[in-house]
């Protein structure tokens, strides 16, 4: 897994080191926020570092872990054999966060011709979440 923090997040970026994420690089003035140019911080985790320390991180926490404890499950669509809406939803957005990120380092860098497909898959999915949602909706009417 990877993440980036803005820099002076400084509590984000000790929040993830205690769930063993490792730094892996800062790069200065990488996004531009109410006008100022502010660093990242990259954090990573590897699969391997993550079953190695898990454990120690369920017994570090488990009384924290057990206050906040939720756990949805959505039912397969018995007709169609689909996931749920909320999941397809979900699953959309996750694909489309990948997509905004893109476009944001494509329009820093000043390549607007460049971004105009990325625009255009970010359109798409947007679409594909509306649709779903109203079905989400209409299910709950």
């Amino acid at each position: 897994m990877n993440c980036e923090v803005l820099k002076g997040n400084d509590a984000v970026v000790k929040l993830h080191k205690k769930f063993l994420f490792q730094e892996e690089g800062f790069r200065c003035s990488n996004i531009l926020k109410n006008g100022l140019r502010i660093g990242v911080h990259f954090l990573g985790l590897t699969k391997e570092n993550w079953l190695a320390g898990k454990e120690q991180i369920q017994e570090k926490y488990n009384d924290v872990f057990q206050k906040f404890r939720v756990s949805i499950q959505w039912q397969l669509d018995e007709e169609k054999g689909e996931p749920h809406p909320i999941d397809q939803i979900e699953a959309a957005r996750a694909k489309n966060n990948l997509n905004w990120m893109s476009i944001l380092r494509l329009a820093l860098e000043k390549s607007p011709e460049t971004a105009k497909p990325i625009v255009a898959e970010i359109k798409r999915i947007d679409r594909e979440i509306s649709t779903l949602t109203d079905k989400l909706t209409e299910e709950n009417a």
